[in-house]
């Protein structure tokens, strides 16, 4: 090959190489200006936390119950028909987080039929008012084939309709008093206890049986007497102090009874009532009461009230069988 061959071949291969370069540069420019940026997880979550904490009042029907709460002046959630009801807001909150980020799975622009989609007359519904901007209603209608998905209408429209994830449905099922915040029952370890009366339900001649034991220290040793008689080892009352240890109420069953309720959770004559007498963690004598009615309905429980608590709770019947046969023949067997 000639030089003038050989300087013909490293110019054609300059310029390969320059024209080479050059597409990279112009695909890499492509690149960029057509990738999507990347979402701002960040910012997604600001804008929820935002719209959260800018909502006045919340309403929703779970097709069995219709519940509404507000914030109050000092902007705390409660409940509109008792604004003292004592309400953890914890699944405000997460209805209201997961109402924020809701995007729809599909849009139907067209339908022929809202009866169809159980959207005629929906049964669901769930309504939030946010600061100047109004309210904000989804109705829910029938689920999808699928069975996890529900129809919706946004703010009673007919068109268009979506599709969501029934998540938020899920969270409405959620009661008032599930929401309540329960009485925290006193730690009644035996070295504080001083006295214990468990009173059973009325007899036929309409007296009620009662039966105390109460503390009698000896020494560093500490005793329990039912009248003059040492009771420290029976069985009974070594079961009682290790229910009273783990005594917890489940749940609030009705806050505020009528009669008519009290007297259907069976404390009209209650089963049993019983009385601690107790130190406090900080040396201080309190007293406890506790008030237990009839069984709940799945049997696994026994409705009770504490103290003036006009309240009616669910406590396991796991801790009450201490309480109950003691109730029925003392703290002696």
């Amino acid at each position: 090959m000639t030089w003038r061959e050989q300087r013909i071949v490293a110019r054609l291969g300059t310029l390969l190489c320059v024209l080479v370069v050059a597409v990279l540069i112009v695909l890499a420019m492509k690149y960029r200006e057509n990738r999507a940026p990347a979402p701002d997880s960040s910012a997604a979550v600001a804008v929820a936390a935002e719209e959260h904490s800018s909502c006045t009042a919340l309403s929703y029907c779970n097709g069995t119950a219709t519940l509404d709460f507000h914030r109050n002046d000092a902007g705390k959630w409660v409940w509109t028909a008792d604004p003292d009801f004592p309400l953890d807001d914890t699944q405000i909150t997460a209805i209201l987080e997961t109402l924020s980020q809701m995007e729809p799975q599909q849009t139907i622009e067209t339908v022929e039929s809202l009866d169809a989609l159980g959207l005629d007359s929906p049964a669901v519904t769930i309504s939030a008012v946010y600061e100047g901007d109004g309210s904000y209603t989804l109705s829910f209608g029938s689920a999808t084939t699928d069975g996890t998905s529900f129809y919706a209408m946004k703010n009673s429209q007919s068109s268009p309709v979506y599709i969501y994830s029934g998540e938020i449905l899920e969270l409405m099922q959620a009661g008032v008093y599930d929401m309540c915040i329960l009485p925290q029952l006193p730690e009644l370890p035996e070295e504080r206890v001083q006295r214990v009366t468990i009173q059973g339900a009325a007899g036929e001649d309409g007296t009620l049986p009662r039966s105390t034991i109460d503390a009698a220290a000896q020494g560093e040793t500490l005793s329990w007497k039912c009248g003059e008689k040492d009771v420290t080892k029976a069985q009974r009352v070594r079961e009682l102090f290790t229910d009273l240890a783990s005594l917890k109420l489940e749940q609030c069953v009705t806050y505020r009874p009528s009669p008519e309720a009290a007297a259907l959770c069976g404390f009209t004559a209650p089963t049993v009532t019983l009385w601690a007498n107790y130190i406090t963690s900080t040396e201080l004598e309190s007293h406890f009461q506790m008030v237990i009615g009839g069984l709940t309905l799945d049997g696994q429980g026994r409705y009770v009230r504490i103290g003036d608590d006009p309240s009616i709770y669910r406590i396991s019947t796991d801790t009450l069988d201490s309480i109950l046969v003691i109730a029925l023949s003392g703290f002696e067997g």
